[in-house]
């Protein structure tokens, strides 16, 4: 907008309208569009900085005014300018750190966001530690010295709660060094097996639900970002054939990390997404795919092994955090100079998995990609072949069975190489072998249940979907019909 005529792209346009095109841009996108236009737009022109700038002060003045009240003695103090804090929160970044914020938070504020600003999971359960009541009540007792012998729930008067039954772990802390003590229940339950619980990984809903795996949680967590991106739910995710596992697990790996990621339809996801997929083609390569669930970058939980006991200033310097955060930005700073370096395998292991620290892998990764691939444009082996990838229902890991030029769908169970003690009536295996042929790329799927006949047989062509009867047959091996 000039700044005497008024005139943006050389008509005239009326401050009010100004006014309303910057509002409607005051909406969440997490492929940052919106934040990018007003970016952008803030950098045309002076009058046009001064203008967003003060916009944006009153349009997010309540989340501005919240985080400068935050950084007084809670979160660390950093430059914002209103403009900055806006375009954050239009993009879904975490308030303290520059990773993803959960995806539940922009979904379902009310019940999630117990701070009102967005944070990642690690940032939240570092910085606003909570507890639930019925993880209070399940491992705490008063004191015998208490006098008066007040309940749990009279010693909690003094607490403020964060939501309805949570209260603040740096309110609840000092109860547990004065009037609390472990309880006896809970100390011959945790002597007989070591449990898990959602809340020392930062998950809230529903309150201290267990598990004896350490690694059970952080997963789910990755499984509930990846559901709330795509529209699924924990069992539609378990039940995606292959090819469309590995599609939205790598849509979800660079929605997390690549800065360059974008929302894309389902025929640039289906194309773009394959091909970086085949680079991964191979029996050394394939587990070690960054997007395999295994591989992501896993948050620690919070406290010391067998009870929440750490102070609310010692979770911010727990080692698992400080990894986990050094991680992502390597993560992210490769990605970020190296465009598709998903492509090329063994400069990622290089650089993303075996560099240090985040520097240097990025100063590398830049330094590789300005020698060897921005003058010159590489081209990519694109050779014609066959992979076959099968995926049992209710399991989320995807085996590469076996690469050819030609493959066909086997006919009985004993081909696959499974074991007479692998198989149960009822399970459902599903198998995809994509094809690739130069630059056009096909699925064909197939499902096959053991001890029942056959459902289907599909082929997927650039995201279209067509499902033609499969015939019955017998298995040779064990008789059954498969």
């Amino acid at each position: 907008m000039d700044a005497i005529t008024r005139k943006v792209f050389g008509e005239y346009v009326p401050f009010d309208i100004y006014l309303l095109v910057l509002d409607h841009l005051n909406t969440l996108d997490i492929s940052f569009g919106s934040s990018l236009a007003l970016l952008n737009l803030s950098l045309t022109s002076r009058i046009n900085a001064r203008i967003i700038r003060d916009w944006a002060s009153i349009a997010d003045s309540n989340n501005s005014r919240k985080i400068q009240e935050l950084e007084r003695d809670v979160i660390p103090p950093r430059r914002r300018t209103n403009l900055a804090v806006l375009c954050r929160r239009l993009g879904g970044l975490c308030t303290i750190c520059d990773n993803r914020a959960k995806l539940l938070f922009l979904q379902h504020p009310k019940d999630e966001l117990f701070e009102g600003i967005l944070l990642c999971r690690p940032c939240d359960r570092a910085y606003f530690p909570k507890i639930s009541l019925a993880r209070i009540l399940h491992r705490y007792q008063v004191r015998e010295e208490v006098p008066g012998n007040p309940s749990i729930q009279q010693l909690l008067r003094m607490c403020r709660p964060r939501a309805t039954d949570y209260y603040n772990w740096a309110d609840f802390y000092p109860l547990t060094q004065h009037s609390l003590d472990v309880s006896a229940h809970f100390v011959r339950q945790l002597f007989g097996s070591l449990c898990h619980t959602n809340e020392e990984f930062g998950g809230y809903f529903p309150p201290n639900q267990e598990s004896l795996s350490d690694l059970y949680w952080p997963k789910v967590f990755i499984l509930e970002d990846l559901g709330a991106l795509e529209g699924l739910d924990q069992n539609g995710i378990a039940s995606l054939p292959p090819y469309k596992h590995e599609l939205l697990m790598l849509n979800h790996f660079r929605y997390r990390f690549d800065p360059k990621w974008r929302d894309m339809s389902d025929e640039q996801k289906f194309r773009y997404h394959l091909r970086i997929i085949k680079a991964w083609a191979s029996d050394t390569s394939w587990i070690e795919r960054p997007w395999r669930l295994d591989n992501f970058p896993l948050t620690g939980r919070a406290g010391a092994p067998l009870i929440m006991i750490s102070s609310p200033e010692s979770l911010k310097d727990e080692l698992d955090y400080r990894e986990y955060q050094s991680t992502c930005a390597k993560i992210k700073g490769v990605m970020g100079v190296f465009p598709n370096i998903l492509l090329y395998p063994y400069i990622w292991k290089g650089c993303a998995e075996s560099a240090r620290d985040a520097q240097y892998a990025t100063n590398l990764a830049s330094y590789i990609y300005q020698q060897f691939f921005r003058v010159r444009r590489w081209t990519l082996n694109e050779l014609d072949f066959d992979m076959e990838i099968t995926k049992q229902d209710g399991r989320l890991e995807v085996d590469l069975v076996q690469r050819q030029c030609r493959l066909r769908f086997i006919e009985c169970f004993r081909d696959r190489g499974c074991r007479a003690p692998d198989m149960h009536d009822g399970i459902v295996y599903r198998t995809d072998i994509i094809r690739f042929r130069g630059c056009d790329v096909s699925v064909l799927s197939r499902v096959m249940v053991y001890g029942y006949s056959s459902l289907s047989e599909c082929t997927t062509d650039y995201g279209r979907l067509v499902i033609s009867p499969w015939r019955s047959c017998t298995c040779r091996w064990c008789s059954s019909p498969v």
